[in-house]
């Protein structure tokens, strides 16, 4: 009797107690006949003799020609392929039988094990006894995603298990040093490369694994300068925040805000007037009167992109005092329009402004610019050069010259003021209603009118009053204005 152990054959003494010990998940045969062992080949088993190691390695021949106090405990288990043939016969009786990818175990642990055993790992075949077999749903590793795979840095790519087979643990290695054990991971993907990604499931017979090479494609991150700005339009000094909304992560930042008219004027000189920043959000505050272009270049590491945007900017001549004393009267719903604005210095504190819910303190002197960031209805009530309502929505609030705030103006008080300056435009849209309208006291409107009216330069009068309540179908002025224009349509 011997067994051959990594290539040297090792002979087996009679009455020597003989063990063979798999030591891992491996292939191989074995075969009994007639309580003879007539092969055995195993890629990693130990052979024990009376108790002793006695070699360890691969066993690639075994002959025994006669054996007693047989003892087994084998397990063999054949994993999920897709579509082979499978049979198992249990007493001659069918269980399974035709293309399937089930995973087969069987067990046995006795010591009759008959006369007869056949063990054969590739292609999987078993005849022989055992004291127990099963048949599990074939536990196969399968996914997909639920965005793209390909795409510019940062990429967030959303993992699906799809395994079959009911696993209960999941391993994923998304190709860039990282894992998840999460069944449904969504991954970010920070850095450009190509990506392999695998994953490893595992319930309590089984392993599986599937992998895609290549899986996620990430491209440099493509920037794309974009901006926005408020105020667009207004009097000199005009106090503008640009608001940068590029795409790709830009790193740096370069703005140049050139006066159209300047620049014509010194052409042929090669002279070109200009402001420039490196800020991500500028604030440029504009003192001659004249249409800006605005131009904006945006920079990462990958590359860069501009945008120009021509006459962006369009500053006026400085405010208006108010000349006219007006007094309207209307069922028409009116409203400030978009880029409107009033100027005025604080003269006597306490002063304060109350905006989105946060108080603000306004010292003495203070030179306050408020300019509508859109079209809205608000009520205004200035007094004896007091103001003490200027409730808006969606108002800007500058303070000499800096951004103090922006959003809805829920209470202000200013005791006393100076230089109010306005630049408030206020706009009827046609509309049949009884409207009222006088200018110096004489009266222009009195009757039932579809008209549209605009109200340019609307302050306060003489008096230091301006009344401005405006409703749902109903609208009072009484004020100043510098000038009116009117377009009757005819009914």
């Amino acid at each position: 009797s011997s067994v051959t152990v990594n290539g040297a054959r090792v002979q087996l003494p009679a009455g020597s107690l003989v063990k063979i010990r798999v030591n891992a998940d491996t292939t191989g045969t074995l075969s009994l006949r007639g309580s003879n062992i007539l092969g055995c080949s195993l890629a990693d088993a130990t052979l024990f003799m009376n108790g002793t190691q006695a070699a360890r390695g691969i066993f690639s021949d075994c002959f025994i020609p006669s054996v007693q106090s047989y003892h087994a405990n084998l397990t063999f288990a054949i994993e999920p392929t897709y579509g082979e043939v499978r049979e198992i016969l249990v007493n001659g009786n069918e269980v399974l039988a035709g293309p399937q990818n089930s995973y087969i175990v069987v067990s046995e642990d006795s010591q009759n094990p008959g006369k007869d055993l056949t063990v054969v790992a590739v292609p999987g075949y078993y005849e022989g006894s055992a004291s127990r077999y099963s048949i599990s749903p074939a536990l196969i590793a399968s996914f997909v995603t639920a965005s793209s795979l390909e795409g510019s840095a940062p990429l967030n790519v959303s993992f699906l298990d799809r395994s079959a087979g009911s696993p209960d643990s999941w391993l994923w290695d998304f190709g860039d040093g990282t894992s998840s054990q999460e069944q449904n991971p969504t991954h970010l993907y920070g850095s450009p490369g190509s990506y392999d990604v695998s994953l490893t499931v595992k319930n309590e017979d089984q392993t599986d694994s599937t992998a895609l090479q290549n899986a996620v494609i990430v491209t440099p991150p493509r920037v794309v300068a974009n901006f926005t700005a408020s105020p667009l339009t207004g009097p000199e000094p005009l106090t503008v925040r640009f608001t940068d909304q590029s795409t790709g992560f830009p790193t740096s930042w370069n703005w140049t805000f050139q006066e159209t008219s300047w620049n014509m004027t010194f052409y042929n000189t090669g002279s070109t007037i200009y402001d420039t920043s490196t800020n991500q959000n500028p604030t440029e505050t504009f003192t001659d009167p004249g249409t800006y272009d605005v131009w904006l270049t945006v920079n990462n590491v990958y590359g860069s992109s501009d945008i120009i945007r021509p006459g962006y900017v369009v500053v006026t001549s400085p405010y208006n005092i108010s000349t006219d004393d007006i007094l309207v009267k209307t069922g028409k719903p009116g409203y400030i329009e978009q880029d409107s604005s009033v100027q005025f210095i604080v003269s006597n504190t306490p002063a304060a402004i109350t905006i989105n819910g946060t108080y603000y303190d306004l010292p003495k002197g203070a030179v306050v610019r408020i300019v509508a960031g859109s079209d809205q209805q608000g009520d205004i009530t200035i007094d004896s050069n007091r103001i003490l309502k200027f409730a808006f929505p969606d108002m800007a609030v500058y303070m000499n010259g800096n951004l103090l705030a922006g959003g809805r103006i829920d209470s202000i008080y200013i005791p006393y003021m100076m230089q109010f300056q306005t630049g408030l435009t206020y706009y009827f849209s046609p509309n049949s209603a009884q409207t009222y309208e006088a200018i110096n006291g004489q009266q222009y409107l009195s009757d039932l009118d579809n008209a549209w009216i605009r109200i340019y330069d609307l302050g306060i009068n003489k008096q230091g009053t301006l009344s401005l309540i405006s409703g749902k179908n109903t609208t009072y002025i009484e004020g100043a204005d510098n000038q009116t224009v009117q377009d009757w349509i005819l009914q």
